[in-house]
């Protein structure tokens, strides 16, 4: 149902009131105008004729936005229950932490990626040979780069912005490369262990092989699995290492989401990725207990 403009203007006067049930009315008033009334609000915030700190204006869009972020992804989880599809949920993710996410844009880099391998890839080619001109595309031609492996900087965790810059930590370069490796048509899973994970090519349900993100995707056999862990800083029991699907890796994704974000403070957001791991399941896959080891 359309809605009123001098209402909507009324209720952005009325965000700074000092009345805290008024306040609680107003939000809850514009959060009955549907998910679009955050850019609504955004573009209001330079309005100086408002009498409104932009600030004030700035903090209700972002905990409307979470809000319905929040309802996206449970609805999305509840639909699609066999499985996860990393695309949507990446857009619903960037857009909780992105002011400026642009969905389109994210959406063409995305295809063009995936459009890129396509052009060049080919059934005659081996498993190996397959993923090297994949590797090419993704880290040579199309240039994208591990930053921040100490994983302090938002914006190299952030996928949206990652996907634009090319640069990002080694968690949202990992997410980017399966992704776009799965729209290709790849078959990757993960191997999951306690305190990490890798990419895996599975064909007729055997692990070929693994794939270092962080190295370029470097490809390596069982043979130096154990070393590629031992190399993270890591000794795990080989029996706790299980292939997971996407949904496994998203959480992985959150998890390191987490980091970033609460090593500046746990605020409104870093609640909204609790609520939206709970989604999810309860298995947390970057902490290392004495067990594992």
């Amino acid at each position: 149902m359309e809605r009123n403009g001098d209402e909507f203007i009324s209720l952005v006067t009325l965000l700074d009131d000092r009345d805290t049930v008024v306040r609680e009315c107003v939000r809850k008033r514009l959060s009955s105008y549907g998910s679009s009334v955050v850019e609504r609000l955004r573009q209001m915030r330079s309005d100086k004729t408002l009498g409104v700190d932009s600030a004030i204006i700035d903090g209700v869009a972002d905990s409307l936005n979470a809000d319905f972020c929040l309802s996206e992804f449970k609805a999305l989880t509840d639909k699609c229950r066999g499985g996860l599809p990393l695309f949507e949920a990446s857009c619903i993710i960037s857009s909780l932490f992105d002011r400026e996410f642009d969905r389109a844009h994210y959406e063409s880099r995305y295809l063009d990626a995936s459009a890129e391998y396509a052009a060049e890839a080919s059934d005659q080619r081996t498993a190996v040979e397959n993923i090297r001109i994949f590797n090419h595309i993704f880290f040579r031609r199309l240039g994208f780069k591990v930053f921040d492996v100490e994983m302090r900087e938002p914006d190299y965790s952030v996928l949206s912005r990652v996907m634009k810059t090319r640069e990002g930590n080694p968690f949202a370069i990992a997410f980017l490369y399966y992704m776009i490796a799965q729209v290709a048509g790849m078959p990757l899973r993960i191997l999951c262990f306690p305190g990490g994970f890798v990419p895996v090519y599975i064909e007729n349900g055997e692990e070929l092989f693994y794939i270092n993100v962080y190295r370029n995707g470097e490809i390596f056999h069982k043979q130096r699995l154990q070393e590629f862990i031992s190399a993270l800083g890591l000794q795990i029991d080989p029996s706790l290492f299980r292939v997971k699907d996407e949904k496994a890796l998203m959480s992985i994704y959150l998890e390191s989401l987490l980091f970033v974000f609460s090593s500046k403070g746990p605020d409104a957001l870093t609640r909204v990725v609790e609520n939206i791991l709970e989604l999810l399941g309860p298995e947390r896959y970057l902490s290392v207990d004495e067990d594992s080891l």
